[in-house]
């Protein structure tokens, strides 16, 4: 959970968590929220990419009937683990970067609560008013 407190704007940057970027190398800032949509996708996928890991295990010499026990097992564990590494709402920045990376749109907060939606909102509207 974030408040006011642990991600805010200073006079020239902005503050996540004690760290801070630049206000002069963002270019915009967004919050976006995912649809139901897409969580579900993502907890699918993620659930997937655990299931898939387990089929990997014949190679390196193990019984192929042990990826065929173990795949459900580390598919629903990777639907849990979805729980705690797939959120709704994002911050995300436009960075532009000193180096050949060139620009490109960084997640720097990620939450599941409609209060947290809120704060990154209030943040995107301090950034907006300060650039203009």
């Amino acid at each position: 959970m974030y408040t006011e407190k642990v991600i805010f704007i200073s006079s020239d940057s902005l503050v996540i968590k004690g760290q801070g970027v630049s206000l002069s190398k963002i270019r915009q800032m967004k919050v976006c929220e995912k649809s139901s949509k897409e969580v579900v996708l993502n907890f699918v996928a993620f659930s997937l990419f655990m299931s898939s890991t387990v089929w990997l295990l014949p190679i390196f010499g193990a019984d192929p009937k042990l990826s065929l026990y173990l795949s459900p097992v580390f598919f629903i564990l990777g639907f849990l683990l979805g729980f705690f590494v797939i959120k709704k709402y994002q911050l995300k920045i436009e960075v532009s970067h000193s180096d050949e990376t060139g620009i490109q749109w960084v997640s720097v907060a990620k939450s599941n609560s409609v209060k947290d939606c809120e704060i990154f909102s209030k943040i995107v509207s301090k950034y907006n008013a300060y650039i203009n």
